[in-house]
């Protein structure tokens, strides 16, 4: 009901001119009935976002953060996740959780899709240099060969048995534009619209970071017109406006 009322009001679109309203409506509706201390971190939350001290990203630290408070109940922590993931919708299966991530993540959003074959299987980032060195094994077996840097960064899919299936890298050009380098997955699961899964998910985590623009080169084109991106000579590839 929340997420529809959020939408029937467009309030994604107030957000973009006062940058407190997401906080604000979830503290007025979600937290109403929740401790003081909840109540009083949404509030400086608020109070800094409305002076400027902070941005979203790290608004959006500040409430992963909320999830380490003790004495959660589950009503809370499934709202504390989609008040830091804005695209996330109720019946969607998300957890956020608090992880040392590759790369120095302090939280890592785990979501559970189902193929088209109706098999679960897991997106979230990688959580040990093992997981990154059995994605690179994964493009080098469909002959690509990438090489990841540390500025890479990445987003995986894992099978129920929480195997590397599939995933793709990326960098941050500005705070408005990504690179989105190549995506791959494992022969054995194409086909299972997990590449399509993969990719619509990227991109939604990229606009609820407030991202802009994301581009790519022109390896396999007609995959990425499908996702709206388009040819634009000021990228030297393609490009897609979030």
């Amino acid at each position: 009901m929340l997420y529809e009322l959020y939408e029937t009001y467009q309030l994604f679109d107030f957000e973009k001119d006062y940058i407190t309203t997401r906080p604000k409506f979830f503290l007025n509706t979600a937290f109403v009935e929740s401790s003081d201390t909840i109540k009083k971190s949404l509030n400086d939350i608020i109070k800094k976002l409305r002076l400027g001290e902070i941005g979203p990203d790290k608004s959006q630290q500040l409430y992963s953060e909320l999830l380490s408070l003790p004495n959660l109940t589950e009503e809370e922590t499934f709202f504390l996740t989609r008040l830091n993931y804005p695209y996330l919708k109720p019946k969607d299966t998300a957890a956020l959780i608090r992880a040392e991530s590759f790369g120095g993540d302090s939280s890592n959003l785990v979501v559970q899709l189902n193929d088209e074959d109706g098999n679960p299987f897991l997106i979230r980032s990688p959580i040990s240099p093992k997981e990154i060195s059995r994605l690179h094994s994964l493009f080098l077996e469909s002959n690509l060969i990438v090489n990841f840097r540390p500025e890479h960064r990445f987003l995986v899919a894992l099978s129920e048995r929480g195997f590397i299936i599939g995933g793709l890298f990326y960098e941050m050009i500005d705070e408005q534009t990504v690179h989105m380098e190549k995506i791959v997955v494992s022969i054995r699961y194409r086909k299972t619209g997990i590449s399509e899964s993969l990719m619509s998910e990227f991109l939604k985590r990229l606009k609820s970071e407030h991202i802009q623009y994301v581009t790519t080169g022109f390896f396999r084109p007609e995959y990425f017109y499908k996702f709206g991106f388009k040819v634009e000579k000021k990228y030297s590839g393609l490009v897609k406006e979030l």
